[in-house]
């Protein structure tokens, strides 16, 4: 599968649909991008009618192949009512996903897709169809991508791992327009990378985080910076309080939260409260990891291993 088979596809789906005597679109795909072209589909398509991928894990050839029946259920969903104005969707193995969601993870079991933590849109037993749900994004008639597309900007994607050479970047900036990070954790990366990004950035290469991790959110730097906002308000002289129930902190916790943010006077205060307070406590203890931010005092644990995130910004 190629951008531009993709555009193809589009155009040759929207213009079969716009026959009123047509109510739905099947379309079989290899499975190992069926995923992507279902999430193009979802933001491209100018269309409410029914528009279903589906295929195979097995040869037509095998003893007991996977594709006919598929098949045969995703002909009944495309033309059942109940699916129109859902967005694209996907059927595999009895169960009806969302275009947008649709995610392999399985190359080798003939039910091998899911949804992860979001859910499948519903199941179908033989022809009959069963929903559950629907998916709230924006998709197809109302997506903003929904117009005429006569081309597709060239766009890399570059995966986040420990020591990551940010040559990467620089390499693929080069021809391609954007990047798309796929960070560690939340759409973590390392200082190095952040540099090569910045730098990148100003002569115009578009950058977007996301994460290589299939389950969860990342979220716009916006939110980093209103959260480590209200951690420069609630720092007490040995730390930042975890919650409101009392004032104790946790000492790895405090160095993950400089992770989220390049202010370096942020950074440099979490320092210096975990300092005053290895300096200044009464106990007399191996290093503990949780104490109380007002008052140089240790609330419990000790020498315990997650007091590496310590050393997080080495990293």
């Amino acid at each position: 599968m190629t951008h531009e088979k993709w555009l193809i596809l589009k155009n040759n789906i929207e213009e079969i649909l716009s026959d009123d005597t047509i109510d739905g679109a099947v379309v079989t795909h290899g499975t190992d991008t069926l995923d992507e072209t279902a999430y193009f589909l979802t933001l491209t398509l100018n269309t409410p009618k029914p528009v279903v991928l589906t295929g195979a894990m097995r040869p037509a050839t095998a003893t007991s192949a996977d594709g006919p029946f598929n098949l045969y259920q995703a002909i009944c969903l495309a033309c059942h009512g109940e699916s129109y104005n859902r967005g694209v969707l996907a059927l595999f193995s009895n169960t009806i996903y969302s275009g947008r969601d649709i995610e392999k993870v399985n190359n080798f079991k003939i039910d091998a897709f899911d949804q992860r933590s979001l859910g499948c849109l519903g199941y179908m037993q033989d022809q009959e169809v069963y929903f559950y749900t629907q998916t709230s994004k924006i998709h197809t008639v109302k997506s903003r991508f929904n117009k005429r597309i006569d081309s597709i900007k060239s766009v890399a994607i570059a995966f986040y791992y420990s020591g990551a050479d940010a040559k990467i970047l620089y390499d693929l900036a080069s021809d391609h327009e954007g990047i798309v990070i796929a960070g560690s954790g939340s759409g973590n990366y390392s200082q190095a990378w952040l540099k090569a990004i910045e730098e990148l950035s100003e002569k115009g290469t578009i950058f977007v985080r996301s994460s290589r991790i299939s389950q969860g959110i990342v979220f716009d730097d916006e939110i980093f910076e209103k959260e480590i906002q209200l951690y420069k308000e609630k720092m007490n002289a040995y730390g930042i309080p975890l919650d409101c129930r009392e004032d104790y902190t946790k000492m790895d916790w405090l160095f993950w939260t400089t992770v989220m943010t390049d202010d370096k006077e942020y950074t440099n205060k979490v320092i210096d409260s975990v300092y005053r307070f290895i300096n200044e406590t009464t106990d007399r203890v191996p290093v503990t990891d949780w104490y109380y931010s007002s008052i140089p005092r240790m609330a419990s644990f000790q020498n315990r291993t997650v007091l590496g995130g310590i050393f997080v910004n080495i990293i």
